[in-house]
């Protein structure tokens, strides 16, 4: 079969082969498209560190500067459920060209805001083009590469994604440490965004299954304010449990949200019949996301199971270093090296088990990665002041690895269960998934953290004051995180189940 044949998206005929990149742009695109996947995560957290400096030029307290990434999130959580609605109606290169276009807007004002509000915007902006560009990704990445290798391409996509928020916070800390004022941050982003965006109009070439689909405007206002509302909502929370505000959003959105879903489900059964009328594009409106190709179990659960693997992330990157810093005693710098090493080593272990899936299967990798994430967070619950840097290091690194077996393998198994036409379907609906799941994450391990440490803190400082003593103990940090631990460990041994009913079939992909 010819290279031309291979690059066929649908049915293989030389029509589509010649619409697709030549052969010699392909590896080109890829990366193109996974620098700036890269990109848009990176920006997500490039502020987490600038904070400080932001609080102290406008006078804020942390509730109201922790918007800086809150805005981010919210704006993604709005345009990622759309996102495989405008790929199916756009060009590949029309995306990605608006999505880095909104990006370089976004942080060029971010580089010369002369408010917190207009801070604000840019990274709304910002986070609107960012949530179409990971569907984008993976939707491209999977038409360009062989489905042999779907295992592989899908773990090396999460990884390129997962590795951006975790170099950002090292970029920025070097950068206000040489110092750099906090908006310098983004003039170097806003160069290589724009670069990009100029890059991709002459690389990215059309891989998108496109359709003449007809925009349902009630369905894009019910996704703004249902996800909006909800993962604002649970930000809220997670400064305060007892914040009406927070609860009201979050109510709001669910509601919203679960109106929005019957929708979605409603057209998806319209377009359905009209197919099968024999029209060859539906003459009524389509959903935005298609959700009913995930109403098959697997599908499902691996939505689910993808929803609580973010309260796993969510855990380790936000309670983990808060915790073992004044746990162990050491500075912000080997805290953050404890943070950043294991998941380098986790993202290898990614791409193995991308390669694993791609041979076995899922059964192998998902089972696997879930024994391993439950006996980290197992050993993690009995971490202690003597074990030190090398001993709580090490047990962090098995739960790490544990959801980098898990989150990409599981991934790969929806995508090889539908048809072509429908990854980016999946893509979003897992993206979105990963949204809800990390803000719903921050407030579950924040919320039990808290509750631990108050717990705890008393008790010693009772103890402390009546023994003339110092005041808390490193000891009680860990011991929080113990709590926190023990209890993912737990959810993670009923999600079991989830995890069966995803493999539950063949032991190799369909399509391989």
């Amino acid at each position: 079969m010819s290279q031309e044949r291979d690059l066929a998206v649908s049915d293989g005929t030389a029509r589509e082969a010649d619409e697709s990149p030549r052969p010699r742009f392909r590896i080109t695109m890829l990366i193109v498209l996974m620098v700036a996947s890269f990109l848009c995560l990176f920006n997500e957290t490039v502020l987490s560190v600038g904070n400080t400096a932001i609080m102290k030029e406008w006078g804020l307290d942390y509730n109201t500067v922790q918007w800086t990434m809150s805005g981010f999130l919210v704006a993604m959580s709005i345009s990622v459920p759309i996102a495989a609605f405008v790929i199916h109606r756009s060009s590949t290169r029309t995306v990605f060209v608006c999505s880095l276009l909104l990006i370089t807007v976004g942080l060029t004002l971010n580089a010369h805001s002369p408010s917190f509000a207009a801070l604000i915007t840019g990274r709304v902006i910002e986070g609107l083009g960012a949530g179409l560009l990971p569907t984008l990704l993976f939707s491209s990445a999977l038409k360009l590469t062989k489905p042999r290798s779907q295992g592989f391409v899908t773990a090396l996509c999460g990884v390129v994604i997962g590795l951006g928020p975790s170099f950002a916070p090292l970029y920025a800390g070097s950068m206000l440490s040489a110092g750099f004022n906090w908006r310098t941050l983004f003039v170097p982003l806003s160069i290589v965004s724009l670069v990009l965006m100029v890059l991709g109009y002459f690389l990215v070439s059309d891989v998108s299954e496109r359709s003449q689909r007809r925009l349902d405007l009630l369905s894009v206002i019910e996704s703004v304010i249902g996800f909006t509302s909800l993962v604002g909502g649970i930000n809220v929370l997670a400064m305060s449990l007892t914040s009406a505000l927070g609860w009201c959003l979050t109510a709001l959105g669910i509601v919203v949200c679960v109106l929005w879903a019957r929708r979605q489900l409603h057209l998806g059964a319209l377009e359905a019949d009209a197919k099968a009328a024999g029209e060859d594009e539906p003459s009524r409106k389509v959903p935005v996301l298609n959700l009913a190709v995930m109403k098959s179990a697997p599908i499902a659960a691996g939505m689910a199971l993808i929803v609580l693997l973010q309260v796993a992330n969510m855990g380790l990157a936000v309670v983990y270093p808060m915790a073992i810093e004044p746990g162990l005693g050491i500075s912000a710098f080997v805290s953050s090296l404890m943070l950043m090493c294991p998941l380098l080593i986790s993202q290898c272990f990614a791409l193995f088990a991308g390669g694993l899936f791609d041979r076995f299967g899922a059964k192998a990798t998902v089972l696997g990665g879930m024994t391993v994430l439950i006996i980290g967070f197992v050993l993690l619950g009995f971490s202690r002041v003597q074990m030190g840097v090398w001993g709580i290091g090490v047990f962090a690194t098995l739960a790490f690895v544990g959801v980098a077996f898990v989150m990409p393998t599981v991934q790969a198994r929806m995508f090889s269960l539908v048809e072509p036409q429908f990854i980016p379907d999946i893509v979003s609906g897992s993206q979105t998934s990963m949204q809800v799941g990390g803000a719903l994450g921050t407030t579950i391990t924040m919320g039990i953290f808290s509750a631990a440490f108050a717990t705890r803190s008393t008790a010693e400082s009772a103890t402390a004051a009546s023994a003339g003593t110092g005041a808390v103990s490193g000891q009680a940090y860990l011991s929080s995180f113990g709590v926190v631990s023990f209890t993912l460990a737990v959810l993670y041994a009923l999600a079991l189940v989830l995890a069966v009913i995803v493999v539950k079939g063949s032991k190799r992909p369909h399509n391989a």
